[in-house]
């Protein structure tokens, strides 16, 4: 579906993508492809209106393409994501590609929402406000791909986030003399019942003797 001013049924895609949100009961899963995406869907409003939309029990996964030396806009997009995201958000960014040039959104892993914006130029040249171009995928083949797709980066992301941090703190060490020791305590109440379990089989011994 787009959005066309003259058209006769004057449908704007948002306003259903808002509606299904509304529905939404388990979750969202949000997939940008690229950071210029982020800023697009940012600047539209539309993970406020997301954010305004939901309740309590409904979950929010985001996942940002984003390329491992861009930590300066890593850390703008993370400060951007906390100052509107709930407890109940989770974002995480990945150092993999994607294939695609649009934003994904799968509802409750039924409902497939491919949102695809304007360009910065072509959006220059236009007097109209412009609305995003998005297509809906209801019970479809797709909507089950991009779910195990996202579920898999998602996967993937947090490997990386795991790798990435153990690395910090191998860093952090690398530079102490340390060495690896291993310590082992006796403590007494072992001690007492080693003695009592020795006593005991010596005592059978001498039982079996007499």
């Amino acid at each position: 579906m787009k959005h066309e001013a003259k058209s006769n049924l004057n449908v704007n895609s948002s306003q259903i993508l808002f509606r299904i949100m509304e529905s939404c009961v388990d979750q969202i899963l949000i997939l940008i492809p690229t950071t210029d995406l982020f800023w697009s869907i940012y600047d539209s409003k539309l993970l406020h209106s997301i954010s305004a939309m939901l309740v309590k029990e409904v979950t929010v996964k985001i996942l940002i393409h984003i390329e491992e030396d861009q930590n300066a806009l890593k850390d703008e997009i993370r400060y951007k994501l906390r100052t509107w995201h709930k407890t109940y958000y989770q974002y995480q960014f990945l150092f993999k590609k994607i294939p695609h040039s649009y934003v994904s959104i799968i509802v409750d892993s039924v409902i497939l929402a491919e949102v695809t914006y304007i360009s910065e130029k072509q959006l220059l040249a236009q007097e109209e406000e412009i609305h995003p171009s998005i297509s809906f995928f209801i019970q479809d083949a797709r909507v089950s791909s991009s779910t195990s797709m996202f579920d898999i980066l998602w996967i993937q992301s947090d490997f990386e986030r795991q790798q990435k941090i153990k690395q910090t703190y191998f860093d952090i060490f690398k530079g102490f003399k340390l060495r690896s020791e291993n310590y082992h305590r006796d403590w007494n109440f072992e001690r007492k019942i080693s003695k009592n379990s020795t006593n005991k089989n010596n005592n059978i011994q001498d039982n079996q003797s007499n």
